[in-house]
């Protein structure tokens, strides 16, 4: 082209620049994107928010509130669980399990005059030595601890073992006289009992509190339960709608850039002289028959006589569908056979129904919008 060329097509396209809106053009574009907004008066001004950004803010402001809330419940969990509760339970278990064990041993040995099981005791002895120690060590200060075990936090200290140690010993040197003797005194009775109440006290405390440790926990695990279980009823139904409403909004978005670059593409085509120079484009591009059959349906809708209608309709049909061997990509089998059908009636004396040339003439149109597209960079590049 030279520069007489192009400054004719440019005048051409400055001349153009408000799209014509014509029956054809009208039918395809669907207006503007709505939108909801809301505005929020503020301190230092208005706030103003559309259905999306709300929705965002919303989803926003009940995320944070959730994790505050799940971070605050998670500290006190684990301010709960470094009190070692389940140490203290363990080793009181432990404890009473032992010392049962030993005293039966005492018992059995002392009443049936016999010394079988003497040997396990100290074994038990050990056990519940250790076990105390554990207990004196994980159990929370606050308990008291003054009334047992004589104050002392050693399990060596119980007052009990050198009375049981002392029945052992006899039974082992099979004095079972003396220590039946022993067993059935006051003073091993009254010691056993005692350890007994001062044991069942401080134990029955520890786990009542444990007790109440594990309500806590419980609590607060079910509170983060639902605090998580409301946010996602909050929130994933949020999100869904924010998902449906993008993908309406990219398909209108879609939608309304394609219809404007099919009226660009009837403006190029309606202008004589930018219309020549976009036939040189689609030879090019090799798309020179797409850009004679859209020319010719433009033609078409143009008519105002019925009987000019069918033979241009029919002049289509058996150039463009019927003798062209390859098929036009956006022009399916089914339009063309709907076409034809359409064209027998209209010549036995039917309506002939004018919206599928409409309809082809949108398909025709698609296929040329690449063409048209690259031609428009170059113009602007000129």
């Amino acid at each position: 082209m030279d520069k007489s060329t192009n400054s004719q097509i440019i005048q051409n396209k400055t001349k153009s620049t408000a799209f014509t809106q014509t029956s054809r053009t009208s039918k395809i574009s669907k207006g503007t994107i709505s939108s909801l907004s809301f505005k929020i008066k503020l301190c230092c001004g208005v706030l103003e928010l559309d259905c999306m950004r709300l929705l965002s803010l919303i989803s926003l402001f009940i995320n944070i509130a959730a994790f505050i809330i799940v971070a605050g419940v998670t500290i006190d969990m684990f301010n709960i669980t470094q009190n070692s509760f389940s140490k203290v339970l363990i080793a009181r278990g432990d404890a009473l399990n032992t010392n049962e064990l030993m005293l039966d041993i005492v018992r059995v040995g002392a009443l049936s005059r016999n010394n079988s099981e003497v040997d396990k005791w100290y074994v038990y002895k050990e056990q519940m030595i250790d076990a105390l120690d554990r207990f004196f060590e994980y159990v929370d200060p606050v308990v008291k601890l003054s009334n047992f075990n004589n104050g002392s936090k050693n399990g060596v200290d119980m007052y009990t073992l050198p009375l049981m140690e002392e029945i052992i010993i006899l039974l082992k040197q099979n004095n079972y006289d003396r220590a039946f003797e022993l067993y059935q005194g006051g003073t091993y009775q009254n010691a056993t009992t005692t350890w007994y109440k001062q044991q069942s006290t401080v134990f029955n405390s520890v786990k009542t509190d444990s007790r109440d440790q594990d309500d806590l926990v419980y609590n607060s695990s079910t509170g983060t339960l639902i605090v998580v279980c409301v946010s996602l009823a909050v929130v994933i139904p949020i999100v869904i709608v924010m998902t449906i409403l993008n993908i309406r909004r990219e398909s209108t978005l879609t939608e309304t850039l394609q219809n404007s670059r099919v009226i660009q593409l009837m403006d190029t085509m309606n202008d004589s002289t930018m219309s020549k120079f976009f036939k040189q484009a689609c030879t090019t591009e090799k798309k020179t028959d797409s850009y004679f059959l859209l020319a010719e349906i433009m033609n078409f809708n143009k008519m105002k006589d019925e009987a000019d209608m069918k033979t241009q309709a029919n002049h289509i049909y058996q150039k463009f569908l019927v003798e062209r061997k390859q098929s036009f990509r956006y022009i399916n089998k089914a339009m063309v056979s709907i076409i034809g059908k359409e064209i027998q009636d209209a010549e036995g004396g039917g309506v002939f129904n004018v919206s599928l040339f409409r309809e082809m003439e949108l398909c025709v149109c698609s296929e040329l919008i690449p063409t048209h597209r690259i031609f428009m960079k170059t113009i602007k590049g000129m």
